[in-house]
């Protein structure tokens, strides 16, 4: 686990919250280091959260959730859960999964979709970001910028 702050407070201030409410977390594991300093176990795949399961009970899958735009954007996001990718990081199956979803040649999904005016873009993957791509689990979207024609039919 890491923990960013930023806060616009002097640092003994921020140290002092910090310490105040993260007190109960327990310390990381450490492995000593090449050099004998003791580092935190990084990017190892150690982690105790494997016995939870995916993020999502399967009672919440399989729904539709419709959130009002703040903009004159819209996006029709597909969402899927994985078991952790990590042991897979050689062959990527995301990754080529995405590839294929998202690629924009002639009988693509994304050339169907322009060619009945549904859709101006298509983007398929697993995010980078920790909260796709965890130590537990994956989640791999696909992501339609829908036309306003599209927005009617979604389905």
């Amino acid at each position: 686990m890491r923990l960013v702050v930023m806060a616009g407070y002097e640092l003994d201030e921020i140290e002092q919250r910090v310490c105040e409410h993260f007190r109960d977390v327990p310390a990381e594991p450490r492995l000593p280091s090449k050099d004998g300093d003791s580092d935190p176990i990084v990017g190892k795949g150690v982690t105790n959260l494997e016995g939870y399961g995916l993020p999502f009970h399967p009672s919440s899958l399989g729904r539709v959730h419709r959130i009002v735009p703040v903009r004159d954007h819209h996006t029709l996001t597909l969402t899927w859960q994985f078991p952790s990718l990590r042991a897979h990081w050689r062959t990527k199956p995301a990754d080529v999964i995405g590839h294929l979803i998202g690629h924009e040649a002639s009988g693509s999904v994304l050339s169907v979709l322009k060619s009945r005016k549904y859709a101006m873009g298509l983007s398929a993957g697993v995010g980078d970001e920790g909260l796709s791509d965890a130590s537990t689990h994956a989640l791999f979207e696909v992501g339609v910028s829908l036309s306003k024609l599209g927005v009617r039919n979604w389905e």
